[in-house]
């Protein structure tokens, strides 16, 4: 945490919203995103204040939280793996989009080109064909 700046942050809720960042629906896990993020803000700090927040010394008392009940006993070393695995889900999401939009691009620019140069071989062919038949014609008369 920042020093001499003391903050309180309601965990529980932060919890709640990182176990949100796994659900199906794109909206919600955004939703949970950015109120996860707002909650740091308005209490002062940052996603490294939290991840890497001093644990209080063994034999210390601590206050039950909802992470009490975790198998691990880490639960917010979990969570934030959790975390980094949905972001980087949305890395590789971005990049086989962007994949994919290079990909139509190329297509379409095929297709384009198909279409014009397709257009002036076949005008090139018939002015040649026209013009190789005028001078068949020309020769005849002579």
């Amino acid at each position: 945490m920042r020093k001499g700046v003391r903050v309180t942050l309601d965990r529980d809720l932060l919890i709640k919203f990182l176990g949100m960042l796994g659900s199906e629906h794109d909206g919600e896990v955004l939703a949970a995103a950015r109120k996860a993020t707002a909650a740091l803000k308005a209490a002062n700090l940052t996603w490294a204040d939290v991840i890497l927040q001093e644990r209080p010394a063994a034999g210390s008392p601590q206050k039950p939280s909802a992470a009490a009940d975790h198998a691990t006993g880490d639960y917010y070393y979990d969570m934030a793996r959790a975390a980094e695995r949905v972001r980087r889900g949305w890395v590789a999401r971005d990049e086989m989009m962007r994949r994919e939009v290079e990909r139509q691009q190329r297509e379409a620019q095929a297709r384009y080109n198909r279409q014009q140069y397709g257009g002036i071989d076949a005008l090139l062919q018939e002015y040649f064909a026209r013009k190789d038949a005028d001078e068949k014609a020309r020769k005849a008369r002579k």
